[in-house]
């Protein structure tokens, strides 16, 4: 029984077409962001993304506060440079 199945996996190996690979979720975001600012005629930037740094990270609070806070600077330097 097994030389049956070692054989029928290795037909299917040859006869079954290779596993398509889908890109991430995050590589379709950035390409459309990209896609979307040459479109608009703006330069596209990638986002740079420090660590977060938290003492705890399973305190989910203390990692939402983080993010809140590293957004909320993000765009302070945003209208600082405009």
């Amino acid at each position: 029984m097994k030389a049956v199945i070692r054989r029928l996996c290795r037909l299917e190996e040859r006869a079954a077409p290779p596993e398509v690979v889908e890109p991430s979720w995050v590589a379709v975001m950035r390409e459309r962001q990209r896609r979307r600012a040459e479109a608009e005629g703006r330069p596209y930037v990638e986002p740079v993304r420090e660590p977060l740094v938290v003492d705890d990270p399973n305190d989910w609070a203390a990692v939402m506060r983080a993010c809140r806070a590293r957004r909320a600077a993000e765009s302070q330097r945003a209208e600082a440079q405009q």
